[in-house]
């Protein structure tokens, strides 16, 4: 069995790097590691209630938060399950006005990186 530090110079080597037979003990500390690593990820919040999309939200920015800038893709939908209002969207910016010490700016998405259904906020370094 490889340990964890093996594991991540693996990583550093190819990101792309990817072991299916890692037991949790190894895959749960190498993922929080890839996140800091890493100078944007993205949390998808899809199918979850607005308490379980600001509790994974919260738990993974907090995960991610290194010494560097980190650009993040929140993607919550643009409500078409909600009759044309993302119930998610407006909690997610309701997170992010009152945690406005942890980001630099937030702004919706570009067409490109997913419209309307995507908010994106730059985690300030530590």
């Amino acid at each position: 069995m490889k340990n964890f530090a093996d594991v991540l110079k693996e990583w550093e080597k190819d990101n792309n790097y990817i072991d299916k037979d890692l037991n949790n003990d190894i895959k749960e500390p190498l993922n929080r590691a890839k996140k800091r690593l890493q100078k944007e990820i993205k949390i998808d919040l899809h199918g979850m209630s607005v308490k379980e999309a600001i509790t994974h939200l919260k738990s993974e920015i907090l995960q991610a938060r290194t010494t560097t800038e980190i650009k993040t893709h929140i993607i919550h939908g643009a409500g078409n399950h909600s009759k044309g209002k993302s119930i998610l969207k407006k909690s997610v910016i309701k997170w992010l006005e009152e945690n406005r010490d942890i980001f630099s700016l937030y702004r919706s998405g570009k067409t490109s990186e997913g419209g309307l259904g995507v908010t994106i906020a730059y985690i300030k370094p530590k």
